[in-house]
């Protein structure tokens, strides 16, 4: 998983450009006063077998999640404009072995002073081989 996280944060970095500071999630980070930004979140959810034998797969699910952070008191233009930057980084591609599937936005309602935020959440899907073990 750690080289499917590696080859996450560098195609969503390459992708995004430098439009706005990112932070990886569980890095030490300082906010930037009055100027958007964005997080980044890898988030497993469950692994399946699908395969059996010697050598099977491993299907595990989950998204990937970027949430942008707008100053209040800004209007929304700022925020959309990020959000439609955003929707087709991961939109029916492969990164990493992984499939990624159509994305979704949420505004969040629940305003974190002083943010207004929304995220964009792609599905996917990353099938490992495994080899049994006596």
């Amino acid at each position: 998983m750690l080289a499917f996280s590696k080859a996450v944060l560098a195609h969503f970095t390459a992708q995004w450009g430098g439009f706005t500071v990112i932070q990886e999630e569980n890095t030490l980070f300082s906010p930037p006063v009055n100027t958007p930004w964005v997080r980044i979140n890898i988030v497993t959810a469950t692994t399946t077998q699908v395969s059996v034998g010697p050598t099977s797969l491993d299907r595990t699910t989950g998204y990937v999640q970027a949430t942008v952070f707008s100053p209040l008191q800004q209007g929304h233009e700022r925020r959309d404009f990020l959000i439609e930057r955003l929707l087709p980084i991961f939109r029916k591609i492969r990164v990493g072995g992984a499939q990624f599937l159509t994305p979704s936005t949420t505004i969040n309602l629940d305003i974190g002073e002083p943010w207004y935020m929304a995220s964009v959440r792609w599905p996917f899907w990353l099938d490992l081989e495994t080899t049994a073990t006596i």
